[in-house]
């Protein structure tokens, strides 16, 4: 990995602390919500990929190298899918895993896609196409986001096959019915309503990655000013092991869910 953002939502069960402990920077997120902490982390980021991971034990660093190892094939979307062969959830129970067989389905039906688990947060994306295409969903119906509009722009989406443990610690904060009425209407309008932008020229994608960086780097320097929870300070970590070796720069966005 080259950069480590750990995501703090408002954790109360010594994350923070350890994570700190161990040299890791925290960033406290500023607006509520599963899907506005890893937008910030996007944001902040300086890298080219970003992994969302999840600390609670539901997804398995072992498998970051495959997944690392499809983006340099050429994807932009690779998808840690606990249904394809090889590969099941100790997490799920009957309610949501019903609930992703349904929406997997209507995200294929509507958006041409051969998705096995549209629903899961383990994934790896191009961060450049990620800003793109102004992902807004600001909850828990984020990773169906990303598996929609990246296929409505035409990119290139795959998944791998990627366990799912049970997690360690911490309560599911997912509400299956309410989170499933905002996947519903997310799903409902991105395929409405979402008409991807023409991907802009090389260097405008520069110039407007510079600018954010700078408007990031001053935002972060007003927030410590007022001893406000700072803004996101990157670790970067680099690994002498072959297999982590990678084309493009990586960010592992490990969020700590509210």
């Amino acid at each position: 990995m080259d950069e480590i953002i750990v995501v703090d939502g408002g954790s109360t069960d010594g994350t923070v602390e350890y994570a700190r402990g161990a040299g890791l920077h925290v960033h406290s997120q500023t607006s509520r919500g599963y899907g506005e902490g890893l937008l910030e982390a996007i944001r902040l980021s300086s890298c080219d990929v970003i992994i969302e991971f999840n600390p609670d034990g539901n997804s398995i660093p072992d498998d970051i190298p495959r997944i690392i190892a499809k983006i340099n094939e050429g994807y932009d979307l690779v998808i840690g899918s606990r249904y394809r062969e090889g590969a099941k959830s100790d997490d799920d129970d009957w309610l949501t895993a019903a609930g992703n067989w349904m929406f997997t389905r209507i995200v294929n039906l509507l958006f041409g896609t051969q998705y096995t688990d549209s629903l899961v947060g383990f994934r790896a994306y191009r961060r450049e196409q990620a800003l793109r295409l102004d992902l807004d969903a600001p909850g828990l119906s984020w990773p169906c986001q990303t598996s929609t509009r990246f296929a409505r722009a035409g990119l290139r989406v795959t998944e791998i096959f990627a366990h799912e443990p049970a997690r360690i610690g911490g309560k599911r904060k997912m509400m299956p019915f309410r989170t499933g009425l905002q996947i519903t209407k997310l799903i409902l309008r991105d395929f409405l309503a979402f008409h991807p932008t023409q991907e802009p020229a090389k260097e405008d994608r520069v110039a407007r990655a510079e600018a954010m960086r700078s408007s990031n780097h001053q935002q972060s320097r007003r927030t410590k000013a007022i001893h406000a929870p700072a803004a996101l300070q990157g670790l970067r970590v680099r690994s002498a092991d072959r297999r982590y070796q990678h084309r493009a720069p990586v960010s592992l966005a490990d969020l700590h869910a509210q």
